[in-house]
């Protein structure tokens, strides 16, 4: 067995619980002793607890460092289920996304090396990108690399992964191999290993895998699915860790032991434009400010299978870390934007641990949101409510009408006309280009009312709109049909005007044109208030 500080800390904490929930919160700026933060790690246990049960997470493990020490840790649940093995300190996890912070490492000992340069074209290592300009080594690094740049900010673990042959050229290895010998090996992260990545390769980490959490997907039902970890290690994800290697990772990183003061300093630094604008991440972690103080973290996503959150206070020395063995802990919350307080995990942390007993008004607010996306997400609340499920339900009913009604009109005329004698009068370009473009606004309408059927969490994802790296090009092409609409849809308001002016059709059938046009106004209306139709997104996006 493994040695873990778990049990001892456990220990201590049992014996303080009695005094340590009564005990009067200290200002973060204040003294504060050994035993108020016992106190507030008891409550982030508790707070932690909480939330693992209501997103129905199988199992979960945090920790707290202060400096480069971890003070506390903590294993909820069953890392495997069927088995009935408890999560613990020691327990590998797969932690997805945070292996980019692990690439950006092996990327920056090669600048201190001078074997590369963040300004190196990928091209000089041999990767063809099409773009409007250069991209460059810190394009990739900072997320920065599309449209002109340098100049807009998109989250892409897929062009994250061209950071692996960067590596490969400029050092004459794998990344694989890189990790191992400059971060595994030299800090003896008995927890830590690469995932296999194929069925025949001669793979030194079988123990490592074999104990890391089981992954699981959750069901219609509510149930968690047992699923099973595929091959592939890329720098973009794939490295399996555990709460107290992640700790001397970390404790490495602070001690000047990977890299130079200097440049983690670079790498904790927000990259900005040469406008000045300020971007969400810099040198492989995500860069914000809160209340005057410096957050540094990132988050990992492996879709029905894992995820991860890690989270650095530089200027207070706080370390926060928690992984999951199911998606919950990051699918529901969107942290692809940049933004760390859309996390209930990280606000319990901010609040209890590194601004504890003050009032900040902001982190009330996102609790009181992610604390409803919370239940959302784990099924205890419906995604929406029945007002705007009866809102849905009605302008679903008036979309489909419309190529039912109009047909039905069609057939009805054409019948009446072969039983009349003469020629029937024809209708006119105009009034027949009008149904064609109503029947162009409706369809997408019908096509996103059945996309947030099939995925609900649309409706509360925060700060939706915009491509999203990693999934389909079919699921995109849905997530942008919410601007699409909007944007049809005030053409349809345009022409049901129109319509009455020049007094197409009969009285009914104008009425029933305007219905419709109301109808795409309420389900626009309906997006927007989801935060779904991205105008602002897709024109930076545009004009870079």
């Amino acid at each position: 067995m493994k040695r873990s500080s778990a049990p001892l800390i456990g220990g201590v904490l049992f014996c303080v619980s009695l005094i340590g929930v009564a005990l009067p919160q200290t200002r973060a700026d204040g003294p504060r002793t050994a035993v108020q933060d016992i106190a507030a790690f008891k409550t982030l246990e508790d707070g932690l607890k909480v939330l693992r049960e209501r997103l129905r997470i199988p199992g979960l493990a945090a920790g707290v460092m202060k400096g480069q020490q971890l003070v506390w840790a903590k294993g909820f649940g069953y890392v495997d289920q069927e088995k009935k093995i408890e999560a613990a300190a020691d327990t590998p996890w797969h932690i997805a996304s945070i292996t980019k912070t692990f690439a950006a490492v092996v990327v920056l000992q090669l600048l201190e090396e001078g074997k590369l340069s963040l300004d190196d074209p990928l091209e000089k290592f041999g990767i063809v990108m099409k773009s409007r300009g250069v991209v460059r080594v810190r394009h990739i690094l900072t997320h920065t690399s599309e449209t002109k740049p340098g100049t807009f900010f998109r989250y892409s673990g897929r062009l994250w992964e061209h950071l692996a042959k960067v590596i490969q050229e400029a050092s004459g290895k794998s990344f694989k191999e890189n990790l191992i010998e400059r971060v595994i090996q030299p800090l003896e992260l008995h927890d830590t290993a690469p995932n296999k990545e194929s069925a025949t390769e001669a793979y030194p980490f079988t123990e490592v895998r074999n104990r890391a959490a089981v992954p699981y997907r959750m069901g219609e039902s509510g149930r968690p699915r047992r699923m099973e970890y595929g091959l592939g290690f890329y720098a973009a994800g794939g490295l399996f860790s555990s709460v107290e290697d992640t700790a001397r990772y970390i404790a490495a990183l602070d001690g000047g032991r990977l890299l130079k003061p200097g440049t983690v300093e670079k790498m904790f630094t927000p990259y900005s434009s040469r406008r000045g604008r300020i971007f969400p991440h810099g040198l492989g972690w995500f860069c914000q400010d809160f209340h005057g103080t410096r957050v540094i973290w990132h988050f990992g996503w492996h879709p029905d299978h894992a995820s991860a959150l890690l989270v650095k206070i530089p200027e207070r020395d706080w370390t926060f870390m928690v992984f999951a063995n199911s998606d919950e802990l990051s699918r529901p919350f969107n942290l692809l934007r940049g933004d760390v307080l859309n996390s209930p995990a990280a606000l319990l942390f901010l609040r209890l641990v590194v601004f504890p007993g003050e009032e900040l008004i902001e982190l009330a607010d996102k609790e009181a949101v992610t604390n409803d996306i919370v239940l959302k997400a784990s099924g205890r609340k419906p995604a929406a409510g029945v007002f705007h499920q009866g809102l849905l339900a009605g302008c679903f009913l008036s979309f489909l009408s419309a190529p039912l009604v109009w047909t039905a009109v069609a057939v009805r005329r054409k019948r009446r006309a072969g039983q009349a004698s003469s020629a029937p009068a024809k209708s006119g370009l105009g009034p027949r280009l009008v149904k064609i473009y109503a029947l162009l606004v409706v369809l997408p309408c019908i096509l996103f009312y059945a996309a947030l059927l099939r995925a609900p969490f649309l409706m509360y994802w925060p700060d939706l709109p915009g491509w999203i790296d990693g999934i389909s090009l079919e699921e995109n092409v849905f997530l942008a049909l919410p601007t699409l609409i909007a944007l049809l849809g005030i053409g349809l308001m345009v022409l049901a005007i129109l319509v009455w002016i020049r007094k197409y059709w009969s009285f009914l059938e104008r009425l029933y044109f305007a219905w419709l046009g109301f109808a795409v106004a309420v389900f626009i209306l309906l997006l927007d208030h989801w935060h779904l139709i991205g105008l602002s997104y897709y024109w930076r996006y545009l004009i870079g």
